[in-house]
C-alpha cells in the first residue's frame, strides 16, 4: 500500500490515514493517507514562522538553527521534514474557526449552512442526496476506516466506514482537523488565525504527475475545506456528484482555481452569532449580522483557556490594550474589510475607508451571491429552521424561497443592523404585522 500513497497533511494534526483499494489493481488508483490534527495555524517552520524550532529543516537547507530544543515556541522538526517531501498550500482555509461544522463540511463536501449543521454543536439530518464522501469511495472499491473521532453534527451513517472506532488499523485510519489555534480570537473565530490552516500534500514518484509543484515547493492556489471531499474523489477516480459545493483541486476532475473562499460563524456553544466571510487573494470581508453583542460573549469552553482568563483580568482592570482590546468592544461593526498584504493580522478595519469602497462593494456583493447560491440557512433561528424542516431536512428547505426567504431576510438584516429602534415597526410590517421567532434576532439588533 505505502508504495502508492498520496499523503495529505491538513492543518491540525492528530494523525493518520485512509483508504485501501479492494477491487482495482494498486497501479490503477492511489491510496490516500490523510494526516490531520486539531487547533493549529500555519505557525510551522516550513511556513516561515520565525518562532518555530526547525533543527532538521535548518540542517537540510544549510542555515543556522533559529531556535534550540527547549525553547518555549513551536517545535516542528518532523512536519518540516515532511514538508520537504510535499507541496505546501499557502492559502488553505477552513469553513469556520471551530471543529464540528468544519468536520461536517469535510466529510460531505457541502457547506454546513446548507445542511443545517452550522451551529457548534448541533444535530441535523442528512438528506438522501448527500452522503459522506467515504461512502462514494467504498462504492468505488476502496476500504475506508476512521479511528474514533467523527463529530459531524449529524449521526454517522452506517455505510460511512468499513471501520470506525479506536481499533481502526493504521493503514486504514482517517483523522481530520478543522480550525486555528486554541486562543481567543483564533479558535471559534473567522479572522486569519481561525480559518487559515496549513495543508501539505506528498506525491510519491508514481503519482508526481498529479502534483502542482515540485517536492519542497509551494502553491498559492486557494483551497477550502469544502474542496477536500471532491479532491479525494477526483484523485481516486470516483464520479463527482452535482450536490458537492466545492471543487476538486487535484486529479483529472480538478476545477478552475478559486477566486474566493468563504467562511461562516454561527452559534458557538451557548452563545449566538451570525457572520459571513469572503476572501480573495488579498482582501478579507466580514458581514456581521449580529453586531449588537460584543466579540467577548461568555462561552464556557473559551473561558477555561489560560489566555482568556488573563485577558479577562486585564480587561476588568482597564489594562488591556490593542489588539486584544478589540475583543472587548461593546459591539461589532456591521462590516469588516482587511488588506492581508499590509495587515496580515487583520487589525485595521478598512470598511469605512473611501479608498476601498470598490473592494468593499465587490466583496459584499459576492457574500450575498454566495449565500443565495448555496442556500444559506443561517438567518433562520435554529428552532425555526428545524420547525420548517419538519417531515423533510434542512437541506431540502434551504433553497425553498417560502421556507427560507433569503431575499427578505437579507433586507430585514440590513434594516435591523442600522440599530435604530425607530426601524422596529418597519421590520414587523415587513412580516405582515406578525412578529415570530424569525424576527427576534433582527429586532433585538435594531433595539
Amino acid at each position: 500500500m505505502n508504495a502508492h500513497l498520496i499523503a495529505f497533511g491538513a492543518a491540525l494534526w492528530l494523525a493518520a490515514g485512509f483508504a485501501d483499494a479492494q477491487t482495482a489493481a494498486p497501479a490503477a488508483r492511489p491510496n490516500i493517507l490523510w494526516l490531520t490534527a486539531e487547533d493549529i495555524c500555519p505557525n510551522l517552520g516550513c511556513y516561515g514562522d520565525k518562532y518555530a524550532v526547525t533543527p532538521n529543516l535548518d540542517v537540510q537547507v544549510k542555515r543556522p538553527p533559529r531556535r534550540c530544543y527547549g525553547d518555549k515556541y513551536a517545535v516542528t522538526p518532523n512536519l518540516d521534514r515532511f514538508a520537504m517531501q510535499a507541496v505546501r498550500y499557502t492559502l488553505a482555509f477552513g469553513i469556520t474557526g471551530v471543529c464540528a461544522p468544519n468536520r461536517s463540511c469535510l466529510i460531505t463536501g457541502v457547506f454546513p449552512t446548507r445542511l443545517g449543521s452550522h451551529g457548534m454543536r448541533s444535530t441535523t439530518t442528512l438528506p438522501a442526496a448527500v452522503k459522506c464522501f467515504s461512502e462514494y469511495l467504498r462504492e468505488a472499491g476502496y476500504y475506508c476506516s476512521n479511528n474514533a473521532k467523527t463529530d459531524y453534527n449529524f449521526a454517522v451513517p452506517k455505510d460511512a466506514w468499513d471501520e470506525c472506532g479506536r481499533k481502526g488499523r493504521w493503514r486504514n485510519r482517517f483523522f481530520f482537523g478543522d480550525n486555528g489555534a486554541g486562543l481567543p480570537g483564533m479558535k471559534k473565530w473567522i479572522w486569519e488565525g481561525g480559518i487559515h490552516v496549513p495543508l501539505m500534500v506528498r506525491f510519491p514518484k508514481k503519482w508526481q504527475h498529479l502534483a502542482p509543484a515540485a517536492s519542497g515547493q509551494t502553491t498559492g492556489r486557494m483551497v477550502s475545506f469544502v474542496d477536500f471531499a471532491p479532491t479525494v474523489l477526483s484523485l481516486c477516480g470516483a464520479k463527482l456528484l452535482t450536490h458537492l459545493q466545492g471543487a476538486a483541486f487535484l486529479g483529472e476532475q480538478a476545477g478552475k482555481p478559486r477566486e474566493f473562499v468563504h467562511a461562516i460563524r454561527d452559534r458557538m456553544a451557548e452563545r449566538f452569532d451570525i457572520a459571513r466571510v469572503v476572501r480573495d487573494r488579498r482582501y478579507q470581508y466580514h458581514r456581521n449580522f449580529m453586531p449588537h453583542p460584543t466579540w467577548s460573549q461568555f462561552v464556557s469552553y473559551t473561558e477555561e483557556m489560560p489566555t482568556m482568563k488573563a485577558w479577562r483580568q486585564l480587561a476588568s482592570a482597564s489594562k488591556i490594550t490593542c489588539p486584544p482590546a478589540r475583543h472587548f468592544s461593546p459591539t461589532k461593526p456591521v462590516e469588516e474589510l482587511y488588506d492581508n498584504e499590509s495587515d496580515p493580522h487583520q487589525l485595521n478595519n478598512l470598511a469605512a475607508d473611501p479608498k476601498h469602497r470598490d473592494t468593499l462593494e465587490r466583496l459584499r456583493g459576492e457574500c450575498v451571491r454566495w449565500m443565495k447560491a448555496t442556500g444559506d440557512l443561517g438567518l433562520l433561528p435554529e428552532h425555526e429552521m428545524l420547525l420548517r424542516a419538519t417531515g423533510s431536512t434542512p437541506w431540502e428547505i434551504a433553497t425553498d424561497p417560502r421556507r427560507n426567504p433569503l431575499d427578505a431576510l437579507l433586507k430585514a438584516a440590513t434594516l435591523a443592523n442600522k440599530m435604530k429602534p425607530t426601524n422596529v415597526p418597519r421590520l414587523v410590517q415587513g412580516n405582515g404585522g406578525q412578529v415570530s421567532t424569525l424576527d427576534i434576532s433582527f429586532i433585538t439588533s435594531a433595539i
